[in-house]
This record gives C-alpha cells, structure tokens and sequence, in this order.
C-alpha cells in the first residue's frame, strides 16, 4: 500500500535512509515463505521492492558497467541423468542463470540499441523493436519476447562478456530442472505453494498471484543445494536453443518451432512439471513466456 501511495504522489524522491530501512524490512519478508506464507502477500513485496528500486539481489539487476549481472550456476559432468524417459550419460559441465532474465536486464539490450545492431540477428528473423512487457517491475522476469529476440539478446550479452552465452539446450534445461534423478519438479514432489502457477490456496478459488511475480520469489520452489536454480516450474514459459522436434540444435537460421520448459503462471500444474514439453514458431510473443 505505501508504494502504491508513493506512485500516486508522483514517485517523489525519497530519503536514503528510508529506502534502507525498506529493504531492510521487505527483503526478509519477500524471501521467506516461513515468514510470509502467502504468496499474494510476497508478491506485491516483490513489486514494490522492484518500483523502488531496493532489489538488489546478485542476478536480478546490472553491473557497475551496466551489462546484466547474471547469477551462474554450475552444473557438473560427467553425471548420468534421467531426460525425459531415458538414461543419459552426461553433460559437460556448464552454467546456467539462477534466475529467468529480468525486466531490466533485457532493458540494457534495448539501450544498448540491440534492436539495430545487425550484428546479433544474423541469420535470425530480425525483430524491429520490442513489445511492450505486459508487466515492467525492474526483477519481473521479461516476457513478451521471442525466441528471436532471446538469441539476439545472447549474442550481445558474449560480446559484452567475452563469454560465450546461448539459451540452454532442452538437454541442459532438465538437467537443471530434474536434476540427476529425474525429479517430477524441481524440488521433487508437487506442492502447490512452491510455483507461481495457476493453483489457488484461499478460499476464493482465484490464482495465488495470477501474473508474474518476482524472480526467485519462490525459494522452496528451486532446485536442491549446491545448485538452487529458481523459477524451473512457473513464473514464464522459458525458451530454450533447439527446435521442438530436435533434442540438439543444428542452426540458428531454422524457422521451425522452438521449445518451451516449466509452464507459467497461469498454467495448471501438470504443465509446470519438469519433463513437460512444449513448442511454438520461434517469433511469437505473449505474456507468459520469457528466457
């Protein structure tokens, strides 16, 4: 409420101290569910935390230099798995981002003028400027993107880095979600209050949420220690590199549907599971699916 009043004032400046104090208070709350059991509830913490810039997670913004400050995970090789319905031998090692990318992480491709760089959509249907997000809270995840775009947003994120980023394979995106044993979810069993999804706890029968929320807003929801990958089940629908019809990818100029892992918020559970599969033409864009 009292960032709601803040927005109505006009966004006024505030003091220093106060925005500390805020954070303070509010990051405890948004990330502990022991705290703050009800999701609706954490979520406009999420909100207000991000209008007012207090977010301060390490990958949820930028860096110093202004490029998106990824939070990589490591996920080891060489370990057997459980993909889809099947052993697999193993992966190389590679990383994975903690969180989907942010609202204001894609914000600085944008800035950046990544939309008319013709260096990062070579060989890809070029996108001549982005949609609008359908919610723009700074660590909301970003949606209303493309496969296209998501790519083109890879490629710029190398150059800036000096390493090489690409979306995940599908093969490295259950590696992560389903671990090695092949987890229904990514924490293991379903629970409900572990996803933004469109389940519902109260009594009103309304989703807990009913649109994004917050990246990692969900900590009983990511996957087991050391790893702790967030938003695997939930939140938006997440792209990854290959076609649907194709485990591994074989070019970036191929029109054909691209996969989609995890579900979204407004998906019923059964969609959120880990080895749920979906694909969609690699230039559509809606409000549920992200990167």
């Amino acid at each position: 409420v009292a960032e709601q009043i803040w927005r109505h004032a006009g966004a006024p400046a505030l003091p220093a101290t106060l925005l500390a104090h805020l954070a303070a208070r509010w990051m405890p709350l948004m990330t502990d569910p022991a705290r703050v059991p009800q999701a609706r509830a954490r979520a406009a913490i999420g909100r207000a935390m991000g209008r007012l810039g207090l977010d301060h997670r390490p990958g949820v913004g930028l860096r110093a230099d202004g490029l998106p400050d990824i939070d990589w995970v490591s996920i080891p090789s060489p370990q057997p798995f459980i993909y889809q319905y099947a052993q697999h031998p193993g992966l190389p090692t590679f990383e994975i981002a903690r969180y989907p990318v942010t609202n204001a992480q894609f914000q600085a491709f944008i800035d950046a003028g990544g939309y008319q760089d013709q260096r990062w959509w070579q060989g890809l249907a070029r996108m001549s400027a982005p949609y609008r997000p359908e919610w723009d809270e700074p660590n909301s995840p970003r949606e209303n993107v493309s496969w296209y775009e998501a790519l083109a947003f890879c490629r710029w994120l190398s150059a800036g880095t000096g390493v090489t980023v690409s979306l995940p394979t599908e093969l490295q995106w259950e590696r992560a979600a389903r671990g090695c044993e092949g987890r229904e979810y990514p924490w293991g069993p379903f629970e409900p209050a572990h996803m933004n999804s469109a389940v519902h706890s109260d009594d009103d029968g309304e989703p807990d949420i009913g649109r994004t929320s917050a990246v990692g807003l969900f900590p009983q929801g990511a996957t087991p220690a050391p790893e702790r990958v967030f938003d695997l089940s939930g939140n938006v629908w997440e792209w990854c590199l290959n076609p649907y019809r194709q485990s591994v990818e074989t070019g970036g100029s191929s029109n054909e549907s691209r996969v989609l892992r995890g579900g979204a918020w407004d998906c019923y559970p059964g969609f959120c599971r880990a080895a749920y599969r979906d694909g969609i033409a690699p230039d559509l864009r809606f409000y549920i699916s992200g990167f």
